[in-house]
């Protein structure tokens, strides 16, 4: 009897012990998960003060705007940085894009900024354009890196955009990306490094034509210069060679109607003076 009874006294202490420690066990638990939640809520608390407290941390004096027009500005109100924001909260980059995506004639947004005094300089930077690029019915605008884009509105730019007015047309829907990259490099330097000023006329119509996708350009004054098969590689020495043509038949002739390079690889340029 005696060592039954020491039996079940030792069977209810095994109970109350698994008793024991299933309930210190749940304590545990419940308190490492509240222990958890408490450290994380902290620390997002820590981790969000200088998100509330940013306009006060290198709070902007004064923000200078270069290159945007009222249309413009008046369009990304409520996007802007206003002076009072924080310095070092604003995204730059992030800004930038927005600008870059809704105007697509912005080339690159700069944002400088200083802390002392602390203040924003934001400036957009234009594409200059080199042609106007007559495409499926519409008209855009070429950049020298043979980016075309959408004219500025007028209700953005309060007017026409400065530099359009005088482009050249060019019809070049045939010339694969690379070939209008090299066009437009080489229509950059007809427009802004003078290339072609020893015609004594501004390009007005480019447009190609077969075989071989090669080029026409038309000048102000009825000049026709056939190009030919375009090769970027070649239009330098191309050039070189037209100067040298075109002064001397200037002295002959006088005034030029036609130019010919379509057989240049085989040493010909032909020249036809203007008659009458």
């Amino acid at each position: 009897m005696r060592g039954r009874r020491q039996q079940i006294v030792l069977r209810v202490r095994v109970r109350r012990e698994k008793k024991l420690r299933f309930v210190f066990f749940l304590i545990l638990c419940i308190g490492s998960a509240a222990l958890f939640l408490f450290r994380n809520q902290l620390c997002s608390q820590v981790c969000l003060l200088p998100f509330r407290f940013q306009s006060k941390i290198f709070p902007a004096r004064n923000v200078d705007f270069l290159g945007f027009s009222p249309g413009m500005r008046q369009s990304l109100d409520g996007q802007l940085p206003k002076a009072g924001g924080s310095v070092l909260f604003f995204g730059g980059r992030r800004f930038g894009r927005t600008v870059e995506e809704r105007f697509p004639w912005v080339r690159e947004v700069r944002v400088k900024k200083s802390y002392f005094p602390p203040g924003l300089r934001v400036e957009a930077i234009w594409r200059v354009p080199v042609a106007r690029l007559a495409r499926q019915g519409r008209t855009f605008l070429l950049d020298s890196g043979g980016t075309a884009y959408p004219p500025p509105t007028p209700e953005i730019t309060a007017g026409p955009p400065a530099g359009e007015a005088g482009l050249p047309l060019a019809e070049l829907e045939a010339l694969e990306p690379q070939g209008l990259t090299a066009v437009a490099q080489f229509l950059g330097q007809v427009q802004y490094d003078h290339a072609l000023d020893f015609l004594s006329s501004p390009v007005t119509h480019i447009r190609t034509e077969p075989p071989g996708v090669g080029l026409v350009f038309f000048l102000e004054n009825g000049t026709k210069i056939s190009w030919g098969d375009w090769e970027p590689s070649q239009w330098q020495v191309k050039l070189e060679r037209l100067k040298m043509v075109v002064e001397d038949a200037t002295k002959r002739y006088g005034r030029i109607s036609y130019i010919n390079l379509r057989h240049f690889e085989e040493g010909k340029i032909v020249v036809r003076p203007q008659t009458g």
